[in-house]
């Protein structure tokens, strides 16, 4: 078979798959559904499968809700999907905008990212560490990741501070406004 990529690792197979099909579970060579074939599944090492290639495959799923595209949707043959899916990483989830819906929530985006890792080594290593911070994010207790996660989870700490002490909040509010008003 004719070579038509190469990489640090020998060269992927070329199969001439039409776009359609890259939705399809493949058999032969690779078997899966290249679409969402983990890096170490699209070169071929069945023997560094484990479940951290289940989390990527997650991981693309996971992106696919929440920005309503495929990450390497701009792939129209297995050698460029393959390709985008051993030697580039997707755009940021929180950097799509969808016309359906808003942006990716930076936090929901780390994970994405984090599960998405071409390096298996990087990402989630079981599905529980990831539902853990998924369960923090919707109880907004969730991981500061950069600059305005950090703001993000102050503004929610105030908020929920607000609501679970309103007495208290307003109190102090009163206290404010009245100690600017008076000096």
């Amino acid at each position: 078979a004719e070579t038509l990529v190469q990489t640090l690792d020998g060269p992927l197979p070329s199969l001439d798959i039409p776009q359609q099909r890259l939705f399809e579970t493949q058999q032969g060579i690779l078997v899966g559904t290249p679409a969402y074939m983990s890096p170490e599944q699209a070169y071929g090492k069945h023997d560094a499968m484990d479940q951290r290639s289940d989390i990527y495959s997650l991981g693309v799923l996971f992106y696919e809700l929440t920005t309503l595209r495929h990450p390497f949707e701009s792939c129209e043959t297995l050698e460029a999907l393959l390709g985008a899916i051993t030697q580039t990483d997707p755009v940021p989830a929180w950097s799509v905008v969808h016309p359906a819906q808003g942006r990716v929530p930076r936090e929901l985006g780390f994970m994405i990212a984090k599960a998405m890792a071409r390096d298996p080594a990087e990402r989630y290593g079981t599905l529980e560490p990831w539902a853990a911070e998924l369960e923090a994010y919707l109880d907004a207790r969730s991981g500061i990741y950069c600059t305005s996660t950090f703001v993000k989870r102050g503004v929610q700490g105030y908020t929920h501070f607000l609501d679970s002490h309103r007495v208290l909040a307003v109190s102090l509010l009163g206290l404010i406004a009245l100690s600017s008003l008076l000096g």
